[in-house]
């Protein structure tokens, strides 16, 4: 708990720099425009946005320290001037009349290169669908960008200066919407050499801009649900197949409902597939949480311990039942013990005519098949799809050899069966 408190509150830390870092972004450059307008809300604003500055400072290196001295040099060879430079208060310098000392605000900005880093790190969280973290991004620095280019406008005093600060921004936004997406009305036009000169970097930057944003965006679109679009096209080979080989209809549409609750359920993952790729500490970890509940449930494996249970764990065969499929028939020999992860099935007797029970999540069967050959006893039928882990004799036998103890209390407790069972 104590590390998922600690988790929830780096991301709320994260998530707070990233703003007061916006809000910096947007503030000091209208600052240095439009220094008359800044009122006390903003002098305020501005010692807050000090105070939450220095602190990153603070956690970063403390983050820094915790992790060995190889990070905490680390960070003193590098991020600290970013962060430390950030944290310099410059608003004192707010209310200078001289216009070259009220731009070293803007060494502020320099933070930004931490909101990248930032971005970048929750991305991992997967929050929401990356390719839409992406094109939110992309979204943002195009937005960030107009706000600079429009504040560039309004310093060369291309805008009507008469009028008030917010409908200068506006008329300079304006001005930049049309010229970055290349419409140009023509209605605002440069009419100094420096607007001029402006205005020509600008239109090139535009017309760069332009296409990669385009492009950007349809790439962002064409993959924004990759895994269904691959899905699909597995589907389709799979059906093709199905067609070339005249399977009939109704085998076809059971083919097609299996893959239909796959996507459903899991987006069209394999479990085990997804298992093989990692390495085996993270797969052991992994397969533990899912099913150790429902191992130490079964008798025979209470007071087994936690490596046997693990090894257990790792050998179980996922298997997808859909409904009305046979799980074991009344009658064949059983070699096999099942643990339901999801879904549930009835046990009937042979002719299918009397339900004897209906088991459902975290239960089990046929946990005598692991220590006897016998036949089965009863028929059991999947309800609705099941999830469910299988383990075999053979596999069983060979786990247990590498721990005599527990393979000895085994054939005791098979011994016992047997002789209950008069076998």
């Amino acid at each position: 708990m104590q590390t998922g408190t600690g988790s929830r509150r780096r991301f709320f830390w994260e998530i707070t720099a990233v703003v007061a870092t916006i809000y910096a972004t947007i503030e000091i450059p209208l600052g240095l425009v439009f220094p008359a307008t800044r009122t006390t809300s903003v002098l305020v604003a501005e010692l807050m946005l000090t105070a939450v500055f220095v602190a990153d400072l603070l956690y970063r290196y403390r983050k820094a320290k915790a992790n060995g001295p190889e990070a905490r040099t680390r960070y003193l060879k590098g991020w600290v001037w970013v962060d430390g430079l950030a944290s310099i208060p410059f608003g004192a310098l707010i209310a200078t009349p001289l216009r070259v000392l009220r731009l070293l605000r803007l060494l502020r900005l320099v933070k930004l290169i931490r909101v990248s880093s930032t971005v970048n790190r929750l991305k991992s969280v997967q929050i929401v669908n990356p390719s839409v973290v992406r094109m939110a991004v992309l979204m943002f620095w195009i937005l960030l960008t107009a706000h600079f280019v429009a504040v560039g406008w309004i310093a060369l005093d291309a805008v009507d200066r008469t009028l008030p600060a917010r409908s200068q921004y506006l008329q300079a936004i304006y001005w930049t919407s049309t010229t970055l997406t290349t419409i140009g009305y023509g209605d605002l036009v440069p009419v100094t050499a420096s607007q001029t000169i402006y205005t020509i970097f600008i239109q090139i930057l535009g017309a760069g801009l332009y296409g990669f944003v385009i492009g950007n965006i349809a790439s962002l679109i064409a993959n924004i649900d990759v895994a269904k679009t691959q899905f699909r096209e597995k589907l389709e080979r799979i059906n093709t197949f199905l067609r070339y080989r005249s399977i009939p209809a109704d085998l076809q549409r059971r083919v097609n409902d299996y893959y239909e609750y796959l996507w459903n359920s899991r987006r069209g993952h394999e479990e085990a597939n997804i298992l093989d790729e990692l390495p085996l500490s993270l797969r052991t970890k992994i397969a533990y949480h899912i099913n150790s509940e429902i191992i130490e449930k079964v008798p025979i494996f209470q007071g087994a311990g936690e490596q046997l249970i693990r090894d257990v764990i790792l050998n179980l065969q996922a298997t997808v039942f859909l409904p009305d499929d046979y799980v074991v028939r009344k009658g064949e020999t059983g070699r096999e013990m099942y643990f339901i992860s999801r879904g549930s099935v009835r046990v009937v007797s042979g002719d299918e005519q009397t339900v004897y029970a209906t088991l459902t999540d975290g239960q089990f069967f046929g946990e005598i098949a692991l220590l006897l050959a016998t036949e089965r006893t009863a028929t059991i039928r999947a309800n609705d799809y099941c999830d469910i882990y299988r383990l075999d004799q053979d596999t069983f036998n060979r786990i247990i050899e590498r721990y005599p103890d527990f393979a000895e209390h085994i054939r005791e407790h098979a011994e016992q069966r047997r002789q209950e069972m008069g076998l």
